[in-house]
């Protein structure tokens, strides 16, 4: 009876034992299969200010007005208009070039918001004490600790965000973007809602284009 109740567990101890192995297994495959890219954003030299909770606010002057994506083998460029279509927070790479050289930190995005006749780029920050993604990876060994007096003597400005979902497709990117942009910001005067636009939009996609660049 002992011998049959022993082989019994050392049985549901190995069943136990494979069933976490599996979970190890599946997990580190999810978690290396999850989608994303990174989008980047240059800009001149920042301004960093401490807020009242415990977050910074970085502020970057001279921006460009497209952010850059890699879609495929190619690089697209889209207007900074459109950055508030995702979703935060982001975990975020930001570079500072000075004459000094460059400096690193990784923060968490909380908040963005783009002035474009101004042309800068005001984000509400948090540094980011464990980073455990892919994207970012590069940056983590020369990560530093962000502090207020950082901002202000570099060059140019930085900014790296992970974005998390699926990879624009490339056969309908960017003139889905393009349209969506149009309908929401674009000089495309018209009497349809949004989503009728975008229909139309992207069946006559090289005649709106040109109608509205225009």
């Amino acid at each position: 009876m002992k011998v049959q109740m022993s082989m019994n567990l050392d049985m549901n101890q190995g069943m136990l034992l494979a069933l976490l192995i599996m979970c190890m297994v599946v997990g580190s495959c999810l978690a290396e299969e999850t989608p994303g890219y990174l989008m980047y954003v240059q800009g001149g030299s920042s301004t960093l200010t401490e807020g009242t909770t415990g977050n910074l606010t970085l502020t970057t002057n001279d921006v460009i007005p497209y952010y850059e994506i890699q879609v495929a083998d190619r690089t697209i460029l889209l207007p900074m208009e459109g950055v508030s279509s995702y979703d935060l927070p982001l975990n975020t790479a930001l570079v500072l070039n000075s004459a000094d050289g460059e400096l690193v930190y990784l923060v968490k995005t909380r908040s963005w918001l783009f002035d474009a006749e101004k042309k800068t780029l005001t984000l509400e920050i948090q540094p980011l004490e464990f980073y455990e993604g892919e994207r970012l990876k590069r940056f983590t060994e020369t990560g530093q600790n962000l502090s207020a007096e950082k901002g202000g003597k570099e060059l140019s400005t930085g900014l790296y965000f992970e974005i998390t979902g699926e990879n624009p497709d490339n056969e309908i990117w960017p003139p889905k973007t393009d349209c969506v942009y149009m309908a929401r910001w674009g000089k495309c005067p018209h009497t349809m809602t949004e989503d009728q636009f975008i229909d139309y939009c992207l069946k006559n996609y090289p005649a709106v284009k040109q109608q509205c660049d225009t």
